[in-house]
């Protein structure tokens, strides 16, 4: 017992978790701006909604450049979000610079095509140059393969400051999820989606979570 607990703390300690910018306190008023970026299906949406009402005063901005359908339109209305859906950088850029000026937190909600990796490297590129306070997390599915995962992490790593994990609930693997965090140890979990419920389902990154989940205990 003496051993599992040492390997257990062990690990712990080597699982890499920070709260996000925005609920840090500001000692100015400079808005904060956090991205969300992900491919394909990966609970991005749905996280969204949950994060934006634990945010205060925020303005959620949609970037579906292929015309996707959105989801979670009975949360947007139970929590009266203020959300504006754009096709097109300029029009997200333009939304922004609105909420920027009226001191509002902006979240941008960003589904980029698998295909185009100039495209999405070109729009992070143009919200690091553009905002003093942005914080960029990537998202990714506990019930996509290690390896897709990977492939998304090792595509955005210059790019993201975090990691939400969605669909934790769900995860049949945790040991693949550690594995994937230890390989990118230098970009801290951020959040877990615990499933669709807005704003129920989704709890701050834990090292506890994932060696309970892990170990079964």
């Amino acid at each position: 017992d003496q051993l599992f607990d040492l390997a257990l703390r062990e690990l712990a300690s080597m699982i890499n978790t920070e709260l996000p910018m925005f609920s840090t306190t500001q000692e100015d008023d400079i808005p904060v701006v956090t991205a969300l970026i992900s491919e394909s299906s990966s609970g991005q949406t749905s996280m969204a909604m949950k994060l934006a009402v634990l945010m205060e005063d925020v303005k959620v901005i949609r970037l579906r450049s292929d015309k996707q359908p959105v989801e979670n339109e009975f949360a947007q209305k139970v929590f009266n979000l203020d959300i504006s859906n754009v096709e097109t950088l300029s029009h997200l850029m333009s939304e922004a610079r609105k909420a920027i000026e009226d001191k509002r937190q902006i979240l941008l909600d960003i589904k980029v095509n698998a295909g185009k990796e100039d495209e999405s490297k070109k729009i992070l590129d143009t919200l690091k140059r553009s905002f003093k306070k942005l914080e960029v997390l990537a998202n990714i599915s506990a019930i996509h393969s290690e390896l897709y995962n990977r492939k998304i992490l090792s595509k955005y790593k210059n790019f993201v400051d975090g990691v939400i994990i969605n669909y934790i609930d769900q995860c049949v693997s945790f040991g693949s999820i550690i594995n994937l965090h230890f390989d990118y140890n230098d970009t801290p979990l951020k959040f877990f989606g615990t499933g669709y419920t807005a704003p129920d389902d989704i709890e701050g990154a834990s090292a506890e979570r994932l060696l309970c989940e892990m170990f079964d205990l």
